[in-house]
C-alpha cells in the first residue's frame, strides 16, 4: 500500500502514522506544501492519503 502525506505547516510532521505505515512494509510519499512542493497530479498510485493541517 502507499500512503501520502500532504504535509502543510513546517511545524506538522506524520510521527506515529509513518512509524505505523514502515513497520507495515507501505510506502511513503510527501508534499510539503509549506516547501512548495506541488501536490500529486494525479492520485491512482495513492491508496490513503493523509491531509495533515491545513
Amino acid at each position: 500500500m502507499h500512503i501520502h502525506f500532504i504535509i502543510h505547516e513546517h511545524f506538522e510532521a506524520p510521527g506515529a502514522y509513518e512509524s505505523w505505515a514502515k513497520t507495515r512494509g507501505h510506502s511513503t510519499g510527501y508534499s510539503r506544501v509549506y516547501d512548495g512542493d506541488s501536490l500529486p497530479e494525479k492520485v491512482d498510485d495513492i491508496d490513503f492519503l493523509i491531509v495533515m493541517g491545513g
